[in-house]
């Protein structure tokens, strides 16, 4: 079954498990294997950055 990438609007083969989950669930969206291999990569780099920007203060919370 060939679907369309909501992102890129590129048609792309879907998985067995994808095929099985469109139909039963037409209004389900996919994304194709590019666009959601660079969504995860950015997603892992912003959470790697919030990770390290995070920082507890060192004498307790301010005002107390």
């Amino acid at each position: 079954m060939k679907m369309v990438c909501v992102l890129c609007d590129r048609p792309f083969k879907a998985n067995p498990s994808q095929e099985k989950k469109l139909r039963k669930h037409p209004h389900r969206i996919f994304l194709c294997p590019d666009c959601h291999q660079r969504i995860a990569q950015q997603t892992l780099a912003r959470q790697d950055h919030r990770e390290k920007s995070d920082h507890s203060p060192v004498d307790g919370p301010p005002g107390g």
